[in-house]
C-alpha cells in the first residue's frame, strides 16, 4: 500500500497547485482535473488486479465508461504519471511505463495483434517520456527514456534516448 501512495504521491507533484494546504489541494485537484481522477483510478486498478480482480474490473469499468480510458489489469506504471486528457487512452496489460510520462488524449499502447497471432509482446517506456495525442506505440519494443513523440505518431519500433519522433517511426 505504501507504494501505491507514493507513486499518487508523484501524480500530484506534476500537477499546478490549487491552494497552499495539502488537504484542501488535493480535494480541488481531485474535484476539477479529470486527468488526475483517471490516474487515482489507474492507481486503484493496478493495487486491486494484485488482491482482488473483481474490485479491479469494476474500477475498471468505472474508468472506461466515465473517462473513455481503458487500461488492462496488470501493468505496470511508475510513480509521476500525468494524463492531460484521458478519453481515448488504450493501454495493453503488459505494458510497464516508467516515471514521470505524460500521455495525451488518444494513446495506444499496446502489442501487434489482437487476434490468434497475438504474442503477448508489449512495450516499454522509460521515464520522463512524453506522447501527444493520437501517439500509438504497438509491438514489442522498447522507448528510452527522455523521447518526445508529435501528434499523430506511429511507432513501431525501437526509440533511442533523447530523441523526438514526429510521423512514423520503423
Amino acid at each position: 500500500m505504501a507504494v501505491e501512495i507514493n507513486k499518487i504521491k508523484m501524480d500530484l507533484l506534476r500537477l499546478p497547485r490549487k491552494s497552499s494546504h495539502g488537504f484542501i489541494n488535493l480535494i480541488l485537484i481531485y474535484l476539477t482535473n479529470s486527468g488526475f481522477r483517471a490516474v487515482f483510478l489507474i492507481r486503484l486498478i493496478e493495487f486491486f488486479s494484485k488482491r482482488n480482480a473483481l474490485i479491479a474490473k469494476i474500477i475498471q469499468f468505472r474508468l472506461l465508461k466515465y473517462y473513455g480510458c481503458d487500461v488492462s489489469l496488470g501493468l505496470e506504471i511508475q510513480g509521476g504519471l500525468r494524463i492531460d486528457h484521458p478519453v481515448g487512452v488504450v493501454i495493453g496489460s503488459g505494458v510497464k511505463i516508467g516515471r514521470y510520462c505524460t500521455i495525451g488524449s488518444h494513446v495506444i499502447i499496446g502489442e501487434k495483434y489482437i487476434d490468434s497471432r497475438s504474442t503477448g509482446e508489449y512495450p516499454f517506456i522509460g521515464d520522463e517520456v512524453t506522447l501527444a495525442a493520437n501517439t500509438t506505440i504497438i509491438g514489442n519494443l522498447s522507448i528510452q527514456s527522455f523521447v518526445c513523440t508529435g501528434a499523430n505518431s506511429l511507432v513501431l519500433t525501437s526509440v533511442p534516448m533523447n530523441t523526438r519522433v514526429i510521423g512514423t517511426w520503423k
